[in-house]
């Protein structure tokens, strides 16, 4: 990235374009510049040299899709250095965890979109930030400009909205970063979709084994069906593993739905079989666009079957 000439790192020295002044407001340093400096100018200090870019251009639904290299930038030398980091392994899967649990996830926004951060891993390639937890997030809120808030994001946007429009412009995503400077943890948006939908499809295992019962919706035809998104002229049968998930599916075309409880052994010994039998797929934890899982009834039943035998909730 270019840097605006005369600019040395955190000296605070003046230069002919400005000099680098401490914000203790912010908790960073910033590049203060003359009166007609425009707000676009970038500036950094030392510090961690990590950089959370707000990119300029918003776009779809108000997410950054493909903001110039120059966009604004603020180094993010508040964030604790003493902050003790698990292996990026263990920091991906506690984002899993937290993310499929929830349902959400959270973001840094600002009028001109979501915070962001040259790829450690990939030259010329920028990753877009996210954390399982407010708190976390909001540790990079704290050193952006005035306008920034914590965004909170469903999983539903981020499987059909935002990582499909990432994967279009070439974003990686970052999750749970902490400040450090190597070994943050970034995907391509397909790989963390899929990693998602794992976890997604485990913690569905894992609830209907605990409670014995799997929810869906039901009218006066029967089950609800979906079109497959993996096999053309198919359909699906979504499920979840509470009540609340599948109640709030009841909208649109299912306004007229119940959710229903099946008990576990009636779904293995009775819904499976039959789905099976007419060729109906599954979708546990269904969500609506792409990011819906989708399973042969028949490997449901088996799958959920070792779950039970193995006691692995």
């Amino acid at each position: 990235m270019a840097r605006n000439p005369g600019l040395t790192a955190a000296t605070g020295e003046r230069h002919d374009q400005g000099r680098l002044a401490t914000r203790p407001d912010r908790g960073c340093q910033a590049w203060q510049g003359p009166a007609d400096t425009p707000r676009s100018q970038s500036f950094r200090s030392d510090g961690l040299g990590l950089l959370a870019i707000l990119p300029q251009r918003r776009l779809f639904k108000g997410w950054d899709l493909a903001a110039p290299r120059d966009a604004w930038t603020c180094s993010c030398n508040s964030i604790d250095r003493t902050m003790t980091i698990a292996s990026a392994q263990d920091q991906t899967d506690r984002f899993m965890r937290r993310a499929v649990s929830a349902r959400r996830v959270y973001a840094v926004s600002a009028e001109s979109g979501l915070a962001r951060a040259p790829s450690r891993r990939l030259r010329g390639r920028d990753v877009t930030l996210m954390w399982s937890e407010p708190d976390d997030a909001r540790r990079w809120l704290a050193v952006q400009p005035g306008d920034a808030r914590l965004q909170e994001i469903a999983i539903d946007e981020l499987f059909t909205d935002m990582l499909p429009a990432f994967g279009h412009t070439q974003r990686l995503v970052g999750v749970d970063w902490a400040g450090e400077e190597k070994g943050e943890p970034e995907f391509e948006p397909a790989d963390l979709a899929g990693m998602l939908r794992q976890e997604l499809m485990e913690s569905f295992l894992a609830r209907v084994v605990m409670f014995g019962a799997v929810w869906t919706l039901g009218d006066v035809y029967g089950l609800v069906q979906v079109s497959s998104q993996s096999r053309p002229g198919h359909l699906a049968v979504p499920c979840w593993s509470d009540e609340r998930q599948a109640s709030q599916r009841i909208d649109g075309d299912w306004s007229e739905a119940v959710a229903m409880r099946i008990r576990m052994d009636d779904f293995v010994t009775k819904t499976l079989p039959g789905l099976a039998e007419i060729g109906t797929l599954v979708a546990p934890e269904h969500l609506p666009g792409p990011g819906a899982i989708e399973v042969e009834a028949a490997d449901l039943r088996l799958r959920i079957g070792a779950r039970r035998v193995t006691g692995l909730v």
